[in-house]
């Protein structure tokens, strides 16, 4: 389903091969090692898909199964593993880079987040979907998108203004149509590069991949400023703006509350670290998964290939 290996100018590859790829368990601890192989004997590590889409995300029938089992703990472990692996691919010793192409969904696009850099083919559809299914993001999504609308916003729209337009993004399941649509997704950074034909993706990453690395330095956690103003100053609003012409169920509600909690002021009021975002989602999508509406959704769409509004 996946593999490593040396494209040359010591530079790896960690290749996708399954037409979904859904990230389980197995591709997780998988990548993990590949990025400590890729740091011991590479300059750079690209993450490519050679099937037609880079990943729909995690690995439904996994979660599906262990929800049914009631294996709370193996379900927090899987998060917890998804988590750390993100981090360690976000803070890597080397470059690595994303080279995308079709569909990154859900936990794909949260792969792609962690990245340094990302080369996107130019119809590359992106998003973070989760609350489709009646949870959200939990490997970083909903951290690395504050991260980046807080840098995207000048410093006099602090305040609620990136809590809110993330928490929008992901309301929505907004997926962009085209990598340019990425970009002003913020799913993309400016830096983040653009490739028209397929067949050169590879090339192109791999250029970019040793470029970066001639001056790399991993990055540091960070800590994001957010929602200095109380939650619930925008949040009644924003949710009855996510429903539009149609009412917002009850379950919903409940899905998009529990988002939002992840997007709260921190303790003294303004700040917050990122290990405290990755704690929040944790906490939320550990609720939201024990909620038998929450597994309707998943069936629901495993069985028919669309969501459930229940």
């Amino acid at each position: 389903c996946a593999s490593l290996w040396d494209i040359g100018d010591e530079v790896a590859c960690f290749e996708f091969h399954t037409p979904m790829n859904a990230l389980n368990t197995e591709i997780l601890i998988l990548l993990r090692r590949s990025i400590d192989l890729a740091a011991d004997q590479f300059k750079a590590l690209i993450i490519y898909n050679e099937g037609p889409h880079f990943s729909a995300g995690a690995d439904l029938k996994e979660l599906l199964a262990n929800i049914a089992a009631g294996n709370w703990t193996g379900i927090e472990a899987m998060i917890r593993t998804g988590q750390s692996v993100y981090q360690a691919l976000k803070t890597a010793p080397l470059p690595v880079v994303g080279a995308p192409s079709g569909f990154a969904l859900g936990g794909g696009a949260e792969l792609l987040l962690h990245c340094c850099a990302v080369q996107a083919h130019i119809e590359l559809q992106m998003g973070l979907v989760e609350t489709g299914v009646g949870l959200i993001p939990a490997w970083g999504g909903c951290k690395e998108m504050l991260l980046r609308n807080w840098a995207a916003c000048d410093s006099t729209q602090h305040g609620t203004i990136p809590a809110a337009n993330t928490f929008s993004l992901i309301a929505k399941r907004r997926v962009s149509g085209s990598a340019r649509t990425a970009r002003d997704l913020n799913f993309l950074r400016p830096t983040d590069s653009i490739t028209m034909n397929r067949d050169r993706l590879l090339a192109d990453a791999k250029s970019k991949a040793l470029q970066i690395a001639q001056h790399y330095s991993a990055p540091k956690q960070a800590a994001a400023e957010i929602a200095t103003a109380p939650i619930d100053d925008w949040l009644p609003g924003a949710i009855d703006e996510i429903g539009g012409d149609r009412p917002v169920s009850d379950y919903e509600r409940s899905i998009l509350e529990h988002l939002a909690g992840v997007f709260s002021a921190g303790p003294d009021g303004s700040r917050v670290d990122e290990q405290t975002l990755l704690d929040r989602e944790l906490e939320n999508f550990l609720f939201l998964v024990r909620q038998p509406k929450t597994r309707e959704r998943i069936e629901f769409l495993l069985k028919t290939g669309k969501p459930l509004n229940n």
